[in-house]
């Protein structure tokens, strides 16, 4: 048990005590002495008001239900170290990790891997073209306004290879007449620490400017799993009325990552989890990660047709990942490899919200072109040398709501794409019907397409290599289910699903000769997953229970696979309310996760692929339990984790151990001038 953080606490708490800053409120509502005399006569104001910002600039539906977004305000009160933490907590989500911070996390939803989910942010894709991935650990939590969760039926309709699911982040929307500064910092166990700040200040009529800047950094449980990440990131936005909004930003991130391949299979059972003992597979390998996202746009929303919202966004990014085996450390292990994978893309989106007579239509059409190279380091060591690849493709999508009363809501929508030569149409609808005031029934279908990466398509040589064509899977979705309706004490969702995958991609080992690579991407037989999944939660008084689960089945052909544990969950116990005549906000409880046994999968950390094991290991049904503690007084939020309290020894890929009992805490402030 590594206790070390914890003897920062002290200091933490105090420095927080004596020097609270006034609350943000109280410093932009107008005092007593000048507020107009009512019984006066009223003249009109002779300073122009402050352009009133258009809402929401960046969202995919904003219309989307309670249940699918997370806020800023419910953030606060969440335990997270990265992006995968606050989505985990969606019904249907499950991670797998690999023990340490910085490293790749594969968030899965309803069984379907992160090649099927599309992360937008601000609406505009920010999946890496080449492997068709985002790196869970780039995007900074505290520029979040809120995060919108779309799995299911509707999936597919916001972005290129979404099939599974679309995770859109929105950045915060500030109106800071004063300076607002925003900080965060927590610190865990083996050198992990995260500081997150960010300014925002109007410096002239409707004008506002944000920049912040994060810098995470770890040591690492094992040996070769250090890291150090920068990340800095500027917006401006400009409200010209309460028409037209302009708004452009720039984030910039640089890693550095040790990368060990997990435990070496030689080591002896007993201290896989030592990390003095434990030997890991590679203790040379390292990446470099170098960022770049940029985005320009303007939103209208005119008196003419105040329902009608367009935005067109042009967006522009690269991305460079370095990856060296160099033989430079003291046990080296006898590879040489320096590998540069470098991609760019950009594109124009135009997004349109309409309402005509009481339907409510969402369209938009996207054009984007993307190039991707895969090869060795120039002389310089930051190009790359080989043939690039590239294409330019276009999309259109709408989707209209019908309202029936109070009774009935029907949505159909439709998205065609073309990529790489190949061209697609999805489709789908569904419905909801309220049986009660408190109880809806709600259900759908749909039909989508999900095309290859770059990389199923070329491989990441000399990891694996691609058998594949450019047909793309087909799947076919179709969900039902009953949920309760907002406002309840006690509220609940169950959904039922089956999913049909054709043509699907699967990896396996290559039986090409060893000095070729090790595995390749193939079309495997037909897929089927059903499942269920749920959540509920149900408060009395001060008290809070709440959790959600999953039960899946894969079949592959006639065969049950066992790669995807059949149960996973995660819940809470809790204590909540606010104390002291509201000036303390205390969440406090323990919560818990769990998952089923499965066979277990390797991680190659090259190609950044779960493949399989020469010999297949069955991973153990497993679960931890955290101890929780989020206060909130004044302007700070002050968090104290007691992580794996019983100090668990699992893994979930092989073999990568997770993390011990440890102590984590930290602090989030706001300050005003």
């Amino acid at each position: 048990m590594n206790l070390l953080p914890g003897a920062k606490l002290p200091l933490v708490l105090a420095v927080m005590i004596f020097s609270l800053p006034k609350p943000a409120g109280s410093q932009v509502l107008p005092s007593d002495s000048t507020r107009s005399d009512t019984t006066r006569s009223i003249r009109p104001d002779s300073l122009t008001k402050y352009p009133i910002a258009i809402a929401l600039v960046g969202s995919i539906d904003r219309s989307i239900a309670p249940r699918l977004v997370i806020d800023d305000s419910t953030m606060h009160f969440l335990d997270y170290e990265s992006l995968g933490d606050l989505v985990s907590v969606t019904p249907g989500a499950f991670v797998f990790g690999l023990g340490s911070p910085g490293q790749f996390q594969g968030l899965t939803l309803q069984g379907l891997g992160a090649r099927d989910i599309a992360l937008l942010g601000g609406g505009t894709l920010l999946n890496n073209p080449s492997s068709g991935m985002y790196d869970l650990n780039l995007f900074s939590l505290e520029d979040i306004g809120r995060i919108e969760i779309v799995s299911g039926i509707r999936s597919f309709l916001y972005g290129l290879n979404s099939t599974g699911g679309t995770i859109n982040l929105v950045n915060k929307s500030l109106k800071a007449l004063h300076p607002n500064s925003h900080i965060r910092y927590s610190e865990d166990g083996y050198g992990y620490s995260v500081l997150d700040g960010m300014v925002s200040q109007n410096i002239s009529r409707g004008l506002n400017i944000t920049a912040g800047i994060l810098h995470r950094t770890v040591d690492g449980r094992f040996l070769n799993t250090d890291g150090d990440a920068w990340s800095g990131r500027a917006r401006l936005r400009y409200n010209l009325s309460g028409e037209v909004s302009l708004f452009g930003s720039e984030v910039y991130n640089q890693t550095r990552l040790d990368m060990n391949g997990g435990i070496d299979s030689t080591t002896q059972a007993a201290d896989r989890f030592d990390r003095i003992l434990a030997k890991v597979r590679n203790t040379d390998s390292y990446e470099k990660v170098f960022r770049h996202d940029m985005q320009l746009g303007i939103a209208t929303n005119f008196r003419a047709d105040s329902s009608a919202i367009n935005t067109l966004t042009f967006y522009y990014s690269t991305n460079l990942r370095e990856y060296r085996d160099e033989e430079n450390r003291p046990t080296p292990n006898m590879t040489f490899l320096q590998q540069n994978q470098y991609s760019r893309w950009y594109g124009l989106k135009l997004a349109e919200r309409r309402l005509v007579n009481d339907v409510v239509i969402d369209a938009g059409a996207e054009i984007q072109h993307r190039r991707f190279l895969i090869g060795p380091p120039g002389e310089d060591g930051s190009t790359t040398l080989g043939r690039e690849v590239g294409s330019t493709d276009y999309s259109a999508f709408a989707k209209s709501d019908v309202h029936f009363a109070e009774m009935l809501q029907v949505s159909g929508y439709g998205r065609v794409e073309s990529y790489f030569d190949q061209h697609e149409f999805s489709f789908g609808a569904d419905a909801a019907w309220n049986l009660s005031d408190w109880l809806e029934l709600f259900g759908g279908a749909s039909r989508s397409s999900r095309f290859p990466t770059a990389q199923e398509l070329y491989g990441t040589p000399p990891a694996d290599s691609s058998t594949i064509s450019g047909e793309s899977e087909r799947h076919l979705l179709v969900e039902g289910g009953l949920r309760s309706r907002p406002g309840r004490a006690c509220a609940f969702e169950l959904t039922a699903f089956r999913r049909t995958v054709e043509n699907p991609i699967v990896v396996r080992q290559s039986n090409a000769p060893p000095v070729m690579p090790t595995f390749e991407f193939y079309r495997g037989e037909t897929q089927y997953l059903r499942g269920i999944d749920g959540s509920a939660s149900l408060r009395f008084g001060s008290f809070l229970l709440e959790g959600s689960a999953q039960y899946l089945e894969v079949l592959t052909g006639d065969n049950v696979g066992n790669e995807f544990p059949k149960w996973t969950g995660r819940g809470g116990a809790w204590f909540r309310d606010s104390l002291f005549g509201r000036h303390l906000d205390l969440k406090a409880g323990f919560q818990g996760r769990f998952f089923s046994s499965f066979q277990g999968r390797g991680f190659d950390q090259l190609a950044q692929i779960d493949v399989p094991t020469l010999n297949p290991e069955t991973i153990d049904m497993n679960g931890t339990v955290d101890f929780l503690l989020i206060a909130h007084i004044g302007s700070a939020y002050v968090h104290l984790v007691w992580e794996n309290l019983f100090d668990r020894q699992y893994i979930m890929r092989i073999f990568y151990p997770m993390p011990a009992r440890n102590i984590r805490f930290g602090i989030t402030w706001d300050f005003l001038d």
